[in-house]
C-alpha cells in the first residue's frame, strides 16, 4: 500500500482554490507538498507526511503537517503564526470546515478519510537552523478509494 497517496492528496486539497486564502500564504506557486515528493521546500512550506497500520479495511495513524518559515525579524513571526492559524482553520475549525476537507478530498476519488481530530502531540514549535518549524499532528483513519 502506498500511504503517500495520502499526504499528496491533501497536498493537492489544500494548494486548490477552494482554499485560496491558505494557499496564498505558502508563496506562489504554492509551496504545499507531500513528503516523498522531493519538492524544491523554498521557504514558506508545508510538509505532509504520516505514520499508519491496518485498521480493517483502513489505515489509521498520525498524520503529521509541518510548516516552515525563515526565521527573522517580528514580521516572519507574525507571518508564521497566520499560516498556523489558517491551517489550523482550515482542518479543525469547527464541523463544517472538516466536513468541507472531508468532502474535497472524497472528490477526488483517490482516498477517503473516515475521521480525524486532534492527536494527543497535536501542536509543537520549535527552530531548526533559519526556521520556525510548527508541527500539526492528527490522528486519521482512512481508506484507499
Amino acid at each position: 500500500m502506498n500511504d503517500h497517496l495520502l499526504h499528496a492528496e491533501l497536498a493537492a486539497v489544500l494548494s486548490s482554490d477552494e482554499y485560496e486564502d491558505l494557499r496564498e500564504l505558502f508563496g506562489q506557486p504554492p509551496q504545499i507538498h507531500a513528503a516523498q515528493d522531493g519538492a524544491d521546500l523554498a521557504r514558506p512550506c508545508l510538509t505532509i507526511s504520516g505514520e499508519y497500520a491496518p485498521y480493517g479495511p483502513r489505515r489509521k495513524g498520525t498524520l503529521t503537517l509541518e510548516l516552515r518559515s525563515r526565521m527573522g525579524d517580528e514580521t516572519a513571526q507574525r507571518e508564521h503564526q497566520a499560516r498556523v492559524d489558517a491551517l489550523l482553520a482550515a482542518l479543525l475549525a469547527d464541523t463544517a470546515a472538516q466536513e468541507a476537507l472531508l468532502d474535497a478530498l472524497a472528490a477526488r476519488q483517490a482516498v477517503t478519510v473516515a475521521t480525524y481530530g486532534a492527536a494527543s502531540e497535536f501542536l509543537s514549535a520549535s527552530v531548526d537552523g533559519e526556521d520556525l518549524v510548527t508541527r500539526i499532528q492528527l490522528r486519521v483513519a482512512w481508506a484507499f478509494v
